[in-house]
């Protein structure tokens, strides 16, 4: 933080104390410095941000501002937005500290804000699952889905999740809905199957490449990835075909 004379070149700034510069900061800063340290590995001082964001957001006042989630488009008052942004951030860097619980109850008093956050429910279904709590943890999952459905990142998730707990009829559940919302867009659902081809297997891989060219036969990539999964599970003469 700088006030120079533009008169006078060689006069130096005055160095500013960093108690001054943090009483400065809203929400939205300590959020982002959290977030920041948090990626530099110095988690205390990222929980320490988080929780100075928090506490600035609990004595903040209601806002008529909105706040649009990206890419799904569902509108949500900007300060019960942010403060559950803080939340969650905090709980996901407490357990990488390894403060379950502590992270747990981050992500809960999420869920008293927004009781519809589709992150804090994904974060608490992953939770689950890794405690061996595999109903609950799909429960809370699928959830997360249903809160914000349009964002298939989330869905992938779900649906990785329920191939990992050998849950046949929700997989095949969410992804014929999956198919289904991203048919029109080549693009995506061929990279799509692609990831997926890695993450669960290359059946899954050539349904997403089937459902393109069923949209689009003259998708050249899908033809490609198509072929190449073929290839590499043996079944050279329909990957010639898909080549050519």
């Amino acid at each position: 933080v700088r006030n120079i004379d533009a008169s006078t070149p060689n006069q130096i700034a005055a160095r500013v104390e960093l108690k001054t510069l943090e009483g400065q900061l809203d929400e939205a800063d300590w959020n982002n410095r959290g977030y920041s340290f948090s990626q530099l590995g110095d988690f205390d001082e990222a929980v320490r941000c988080y929780r100075r964001g928090i506490a600035l957001a609990e004595k903040g006042a209601e806002s008529k501002n909105v706040f649009v989630t990206p890419g799904v488009g569902i509108k949500k008052p900007s300060h019960i937005a942010g403060h559950v942004n803080l939340l969650n951030n905090l709980g996901v860097t407490l357990l990488r500290m390894g403060s379950v619980d502590e992270g747990r109850r981050s992500f809960l008093e999420a869920l008293r804000l927004d009781p519809n956050d589709a992150v804090a429910h994904l974060r608490l279904g992953q939770m689950a699952l890794v405690e061996g709590k595999v109903k609950e943890g799909l429960a809370l999952l699928k959830r997360s889905t249903e809160c914000e459905p349009g964002n298939f990142d989330l869905l992938l998730k779900y649906l990785r999740a329920c191939d990992e707990v050998g849950d046949e009829a929700e997989f095949e559940t969410g992804f014929q809905q999956f198919l289904q919302g991203k048919k029109s867009d080549s693009p995506f659902l061929t990279a799509t199957g692609c990831f997926l081809d890695e993450e669960i297997g290359p059946t899954v891989a050539l349904r997403c490449f089937d459902a393109v060219l069923e949209h689009d036969p003259d998708a050249v990539y899908a033809w490609f990835n198509k072929g190449v999964t073929l290839h590499r599970i043996g079944r050279e003469t329909e990957a010639l075909f898909c080549y050519e």
